[in-house]
């Protein structure tokens, strides 16, 4: 009997020791967690890189052409300012009042702005839109200045309702002291108005009131803004007397352009003398 309770005794400071041990042990690993590091990825993402950069590749009288070289960059947009009126924009204005296109996945991209005057100077800006939606840090203008026809009628920027024509005279074409009077009509009026008038009388009006004649070289845009205009205060019947050179000009009619060699006339007092 004294062999059994004292290997129960025993049993029992064993068993007390280990409880306690475990008791120890537990408290340790809360008080001091051993972190768990995390996983390297596999394949890591390398950190995208952006670039922009604007060429000018051929300037003609009424239109030029980029080259953009692009990296990460998805679309672009651009303004065109005459340089002597020229401001400063943000991008975001660039995007919201300019024209935009997709760049080339190759990274070359080629743009062609048009409907720009002859020997004309232009401020011509550009900017990217990133890949993440964000805009390319710069602003990059680019400055241009446009040629010189070589034809004696060069007709160019043509549109649905307006159209620019570029007119230069050879040496010695005209007389002297003479102009040349210039119009446009379309051609129902034309031929409604056949046998009324001869193309002479059409053409020949007011030189102080109209201006429509030049002597050597003349660049002339037919649209609505231009058509209209104030005579000088000694011919206007009232304050706001808006007076028509031509009729609009109208989507696929047909629209002849006459010139005509006139003597000047400095008779303020009829409009059709010359």
């Amino acid at each position: 009997m004294k062999k059994l309770l004292k290997f129960l005794s025993i049993t029992g400071i064993i068993a007390t020791f280990a409880m306690m041990a475990a008791c120890t042990d537990s408290g340790t690993d809360k008080e001091d967690p051993t972190p768990t590091p995390n996983p390297e990825p596999e394949n890591p993402q390398p950190e995208l890189t952006y670039s922009m950069s604007v060429a000018q590749k051929v300037v003609n009288p009424s239109d030029a052409t980029f080259e953009l070289s692009t990296e990460n960059i998805l679309s672009y947009a651009y303004v065109v300012q005459a340089k002597d009126d020229a401001i400063e924009v943000l991008p975001d204005v660039v995007l919201a009042t300019g024209i935009t296109g997709t760049c080339d996945e190759d990274g070359k991209t080629l743009v062609t702005v048009s409907k720009l005057m002859p020997e004309s100077s232009y401020i011509v800006k550009f900017v990217g839109i990133q890949s993440n939606e964000e805009f390319y840090k710069d602003v990059i203008p680019v400055e241009i200045t446009t040629g010189k026809f070589n034809g004696e009628v060069t007709f160019f920027n043509v549109d649905y309702q307006s159209v620019s024509v570029n007119i230069q005279l050879p040496e010695g074409a005209i007389k002297e002291g003479n102009v040349v009077k210039w119009n446009i009509f379309d051609i129902v009026t034309l031929n409604m108005e056949e046998g009324q008038m001869t193309d002479a009388e059409r053409l020949n009006m007011h030189d102080k009131v109209y201006g429509q004649y030049f002597t050597d070289e003349a660049t002339l845009t037919f649209n609505e803004e231009n058509n209209w205009f104030t005579p000088p205060a000694e011919f206007a019947s009232g304050e706001d007397d808006l007076v028509a050179r031509y009729y609009p000009l109208s989507p696929g009619q047909p629209t002849i352009l006459m010139l005509g060699e006139f003597q000047y006339n400095p008779i303020e007092s009829d409009w059709r003398a010359g």
